[in-house]
């Protein structure tokens, strides 16, 4: 395959402008859902998730892009769900057994 060909394939794999888009915006619906479910203010949420509550703002309000699997991982257990969860649209209410 010529070196055009290749980047040409390459191109075409890569993901497309806003494709996470969507992603993003249930994982900020479903962070912030799941917080007010459990009855915690930021401050609380935070001190269970084990990082500043500056920082799970910036999480509930999209500011953080692209947070790493550590961070989803710290808000999972705070929260008492799972990833899954996190990252499947639900009817915005965050509680009840789908949220564990």
């Amino acid at each position: 395959m010529s070196s055009s060909k290749k980047v040409q394939n390459a191109r075409s794999r890569k993901a497309k402008p806003g494709d996470g888009d969507q992603d993003r915006q249930i994982l900020i619906r479903n962070i912030k859902a799941r917080r007010r479910a459990l009855g915690l203010n930021l401050h609380d949420a935070s001190v269970r998730c084990g990082m500043d509550a500056q920082y799970l703002e910036t999480l509930e309000n999209g500011r953080k892009r692209n947070p790493g699997l550590e961070t989803l991982t710290k808000v999972r257990i705070g929260l008492e769900t799972t990833l899954a969860w996190l990252f499947t649209p639900h009817d915005g209410k965050g509680g009840g057994d789908d949220g564990a």
